[in-house]
């Protein structure tokens, strides 16, 4: 028999801007669903990378879903960004594939 996985998660750490402090923007996602596929997002900040491991996660969205990315953040400036990915499907065709995920920001110049 082909065994399938029901649900796998994956997850990027985005550091943001190396100079000033990070202004966070959204979260752009490509991907396909699939015909069974559900892909939701979540994030979580933090000051530093070794905060995150503390920090909670919540909801960004969902694909297929509304609204549809991007995924507009609300976050402090500065520190860093953790993304996750949760796929699940409820069959064993039409998994969902992800093309990319990234995040916008923008950088302070300076004074």
């Amino acid at each position: 028999g082909e065994e399938f996985v029901p649900e796998g998660t994956a997850s990027h750490v985005f550091s943001g801007c190396t100079d000033g402090m990070t202004i966070w923007g959204a979260v752009h996602v490509a991907a396909d669903p699939g015909a069974a596929g559900l892909i939701a997002l979540d994030a979580r900040h933090a000051e530093t990378a070794a905060a995150l491991a503390s920090a909670t996660f919540g909801p960004l969205g969902v694909i297929p879903g509304d609204p549809a990315p991007p995924f507009p953040l609300s976050l402090p400036d500065g520190g860093v960004l953790e993304v996750r990915l949760r796929l699940s499907v409820t069959a064993r065709i039409g998994a969902p594939r992800i093309e990319r995920v990234g995040v916008e920001w923008t950088c302070p110049g300076p004074e």
